[in-house]
Order: structure tokens, then C-alpha cells, then sequence
């Protein structure tokens, strides 16, 4: 969607402007800023662009002209976003624009430390699996496999084999599943009945002959495993890193500019000593 900017009053040559409301103008050079910003502009969306431009600036100059520019609530308005604006900006440049490398060893101590997270609210099985347009192939593969082919091993052969790779109609490397996430449902109970590593005869289904190997299965209320909460541990690691760069630029101003409190500040809450 393209963004709509209000236009302001200046001067330009009336041969290269496309637009214009009074003495503001639309020139090519700024629907060529626009294009520049997506991948793909109609002209289509171009027009649409122009003709709200010329909207947004009758309406802009009429209230330009009733003076609602001088409305007190309107300038407490500008006031309060131009403050907070700038807080954001602070937070920003303070907080949120450095780039943070949180090392594996900080993922797995957060994972050791706290030992009762993580709890699986649901079944979860970790697999992955091949599917056939053939039972024969999907055997062919099965047996492979059996002998002691690796499984990455197994499908990068069968793709490169003339005999095979037509045959191969999808895979999916390993990854977990809930039984809503695991679609046909006949996988979710055939991986349920496998070991761990184990591998599946070639399963029917209306896509085709699935090869399934099941890695893992956790029950509800077990413990999830570190790598199905990597993610979630990293975001926490931010987060708390964060809140602390946070507190310390909060204790830090608090300390540079003189504070005054005259209210009672109820009992447990942090007051701020007046400075002198």
C-alpha cells in the first residue's frame, strides 16, 4: 500500500509538477520516491496516490484557513506527539539500535537454570519424512534407509537418480509437530507407534506414499526440548537485556536532572529524594 504524505506549500516549475492544490505542489520527483520504495508501482496505484494527495491537501488547507492550526487542543496534541516522539527516539537510539549477539552458552544456562519452564501444553512429536508417488519406490527408499544410509543421505541419492527422483513428490527435513500442525492425520498416529529413529512402512494416503522416521516424542507436561524453545529463550535473553540497558539510562537521567515529587507517593513505591 502506498504510504500518503501530506504535502506542504512550495515552489516549483509548474512543467514538472503533477499535481497541484494552491501553492503546493506534487512534483515527479516525488512519485518517483514513492516508486523507489516498493518493488512494483501501477499506474493504477499511482493515480490513487495523486488523487488522495490532492484530498488530503483541500482538506489540510481549509483547516489551514478556519486557523484550527491555533485550536489549544490541537496544539496540545502536536505538543504531546512531538514529545513522544522524541522519548522514542531516545529509546531508540539508546536501547533498540544496537545489534545483540546472544551466545549459545547463555541459550542453554537459561534453559538449565530454569528447570520448570517449558512445559508442553500439548503431545509433540519431532519427524520427518519423504513422500512417493509409488509404493515400490517408497519401499526402495525405505530399504535403503534400514541398511544404514543416513537419512539426508538417502533422499539427496534418490533425487539424483534418474530412477527415483520423478517418484519423489515432497519432504520435509526434521521439524516438530502438534496434532493439529501434522496434516494428513494418519501420520500424527503412525508416528505416535514408532520408536525413536525408527522409520514407517510407506503410508497410503490421498497425496501420496509417505516414509516417515520419528526422532522423538514428548508427552504433555513434559519438559520441552532446548532446541523447540531456542527461539523463545533468545527473546527472553533480549528482553531482559533490554529492561536493563532500560533501568540503568532511567537511574542514570534520574541522577543528571533535579526531581521534585510533591504528592505522597503511596507506601512500596519508589519516590525520588529532591536535589538540591
Amino acid at each position: 500500500m502506498l504510504l500518503l504524505a501530506v504535502g506542504c506549500p512550495r515552489t516549483a516549475p509548474k512543467k514538472e509538477y503533477i499535481a497541484r492544490v494552491g501553492d503546493s505542489y506534487l512534483t515527479k520527483e516525488d512519485v518517483a520516491e514513492i516508486r523507489s520504495g516498493y518493488d512494483t508501482v501501477s499506474d493504477a496505484q499511482v493515480h490513487d496516490y495523486v488523487t488522495r494527495w490532492v484530498i488530503d491537501e483541500v482538506l489540510y488547507s481549509e483547516a489551514l484557513k478556519r486557523g484550527l492550526e491555533r485550536n489549544p487542543t490541537i496544539q496540545h496534541r502536536f505538543e504531546e506527539a512531538h514529545r513522544e516522539l522524541l522519548i522514542q527516539q531516545l529509546l531508540q537510539d539508546e536501547i533498540y539500535s544496537d545489534s545483540i549477539v546472544v551466545p549459545e552458552d547463555s541459550i542453554r544456562a537459561y534453559y538449565g537454570r530454569h528447570t520448570t519452564d517449558f512445559r508442553l501444553p500439548e503431545d509433540v512429536i519431532k519427524l520427518r519424512y519423504v513422500i512417493f508417488n509409488s509404493r515400490d519406490n517408497a519401499n526402495a527408499f525405505r530399504t535403503r534407509i534400514l541398511k544404514g544410509t543416513p537419512w539426508e543421505s538417502g533422499v539427496q541419492d534418490f533425487a539424483r537418480d534418474t530412477s527415483y527422483a520423478a517418484s519423489i513428490m515432497a519432504q520435509a527435513e526434521a521439524r516438530t509437530y502438534t496434532q493439529q500442525t501434522l496434516y494428513p492425520s494418519e501420520i500424527w498416529r503412525v508416528a505416535l507407534t514408532l520408536g525413536a529413529n525408527e522409520v514407517s512402512f510407506p503410508v497410503r494416503t490421498t497425496e501420496g506414499f509417505y516414509v516417515v522416521q520419528t526422532l522423538s516424542v514428548l508427552k504433555q507436561g513434559e519438559r520441552a526440548s532446548i532446541d523447540m524453545v531456542r527461539d523463545e529463550i533468545y527473546e527472553r535473553l533480549i528482553q531482559g537485556y533490554r529492561r536493563r540497558k532500560y533501568a540503568e539510562l532511567v537511574s542514570r537521567l534520574r541522577s543528571k536532572y533535579p526531581i521534585h515529587i510533591a504528592l505522597p507517593i503511596a507506601s512500596g513505591v519508589d519516590s525520588t529524594r529532591a536535589e538540591e
